[in-house]
C-alpha cells in the first residue's frame, strides 16, 4: 500500500477515525470461511466501518470489495 493511502484516515464514527492499516489488518484476520475474527474490543470500530463502507458484510463476511482491498494491499 502506498504511503498516501495506508497514512489517510476514514471517519468510522463521531469523533474517531480508522486508519486505512488498520482496516487491512482487520481484513486479513480471516479464515477460509471469509469471516472476519476480532482479537480484541479495539476491532468493533474498525469492523463497524468496513461494514459502512461495504467491504464486510453485515453477518461478518468479506466482501469482494473487501478482497479487492486486500489484493491491492498486498500488490502495493
Amino acid at each position: 500500500m502506498n504511503s498516501s493511502n495506508s497514512s489517510r484516515a476514514m471517519r468510522a464514527a463521531p469523533g474517531v477515525t480508522v486508519n486505512q492499516k488498520e482496516v487491512v489488518r482487520l481484513l486479513s484476520q480471516r479464515f477460509g470461511d471469509g469471516l472476519i475474527y476480532m482479537t480484541d474490543d479495539t476491532d468493533q470500530e474498525i469492523l463497524r466501518h468496513a461494514v459502512e463502507t461495504g467491504l464486510v458484510s453485515s453477518d461478518g463476511q468479506l466482501t469482494p470489495a473487501g478482497y479487492r482491498v486486500l489484493k491491492r494491499s498486498i500488490r502495493d
